[in-house]
């Protein structure tokens, strides 16, 4: 008896590459209220896992969250790729370059930006920002 004639290995289809949400709001702008929802859903269970594990992020924003296009049956997905520090560490605000008069992103919270540490609460803010940045398209 022959032996079996050999397939070549099989894998899911690939996902289209990711982009971060900041590219996504420059080149859409506002977006849907379901699908700015459901991204905002993913980005809030991503922080609300780091705080599980006691960090926090350092400064999150739009640039810090990937988007990865629905997929074989998968749903658009966000995805968080942002520094994360223990929580009550103080490192810098993302935006602040450290020197003085600096910028800040409008995503960081009022005491992230007044050189407080990283905590759940700011966290929260930033989130907050973020969710809203998708509604209107652009910064807060």
């Amino acid at each position: 008896m022959d032996a079996p004639a050999s397939r070549p290995p099989t894998s899911p289809p690939a996902r289209p590459a990711a982009r971060s949400l900041a590219d996504l709001l420059a080149a859409e702008g506002a977006l849907p209220v379901r699908r700015a929802l459901r991204l905002a859903a993913d980005v809030a269970d991503a922080v609300a896992a780091a705080h599980a594990r006691g960090v926090a992020y350092r400064g999150l924003h739009p640039d810090e969250v990937l988007v990865l296009p629905a997929a074989a049956g998968e749903p658009e997905r966000a995805v968080v790729v942002g520094v994360e520090v223990p929580a009550g560490g103080t490192a810098r605000p993302t935006g602040d370059a450290g020197v003085a008069g600096a910028a800040v992103s409008p995503y960081t919270s009022p005491e992230r930006a007044a050189g407080g540490p990283a905590t759940a609460q700011a966290d929260v803010f930033a989130v907050g920002s973020v969710a809203l940045s998708m509604f209107i398209g652009g910064p807060p």
